[in-house]
């Protein structure tokens, strides 16, 4: 039936095919980008560093800005967060917020909360506690932590 239809009505067929088809492939719904930050949460001394990774899915972009508390690649008052997503701890206790934003879309985020907390104090032991010596004399002592 179709090899009897004039050129003009088989062009027409064939130009509503082309639509159909181009309209159905624009209704396939795109999945969205999903940021994961791991570790989500982490408990580090002020002298310790801490390394966060961030995972994109369903983008061919991964790269992502890191923030902390807010602000981009941090601070020396909330810690420093590098590009490859190393934290450094400010030099007080606290908690913080550390974030990756999605660059393949800005919307896309996920954080982690890192707590900071005060080295443990290290004890050091000196002997002999006291001495007495004169000013032609010498006096071991010994340290021990």
């Amino acid at each position: 039936m179709i090899g009897s239809l004039r050129p003009e009505t088989k062009f027409f067929f064939a130009l509503a095919l082309l639509a159909v088809g181009f309209l159905a492939g624009c209704s396939q719904k795109k999945e969205e980008i999903v940021v994961t930050v791991r570790p989500s949460a982490a408990s580090i001394s002020t002298i310790e560093t801490q390394q966060f990774t961030a995972t994109i899915d369903n983008s061919v972009d991964s790269t992502v800005t890191w923030q902390g508390d807010g602000v981009q690649s941090g601070n020396a008052s909330v810690g420093v967060i590098s590009n490859d997503g190393l934290y450094t701890p400010p030099s007080l206790a606290g908690t913080h917020t550390i974030t990756a934003i999605s660059h393949a879309d800005t919307s896309k985020s996920d954080g982690a909360i890192v707590t900071v907390t005060l080295p443990g104090q290290i004890a050091v032991t000196v002997t002999p506690a006291t001495a007495s010596i004169s000013t032609i004399q010498t006096q071991q002592f010994t340290a021990t932590v």
